[in-house]
């Protein structure tokens, strides 16, 4: 039926690796300043969607997808 949403959903959960650092300086007394650096790589992910509408509907869609992060923070602290 055209016109009729459709809603379908997937999930898995992915192990790889990762890898970062990071450095922490004193600033001022007690003051700490900090900077951390995260990269996880969670290899690829293949997945077809709406695929069971028979063959006079085609309204197939496949994801690949590299699934990766990069993650960087900062932050502030105060040493008692």
């Amino acid at each position: 039926m055209h016109g009729v949403p459709e809603n379908e959903s997937h999930s898995t959960t992915k192990t790889r690796w990762t890898v970062g650092g990071g450095v922490e300086k004193r600033i001022s007394g007690n003051w700490l300043a900090r900077i951390d650096y995260r990269y996880a790589e969670f290899g690829s992910l293949n997945q077809k969607f709406f695929n069971n509408f028979g063959p006079s509907f085609d309204d197939r869609f496949t994801a690949n997808v590299k699934v990766r992060t990069n993650q960087l923070s900062f932050s502030l602290a105060h040493k008692f």
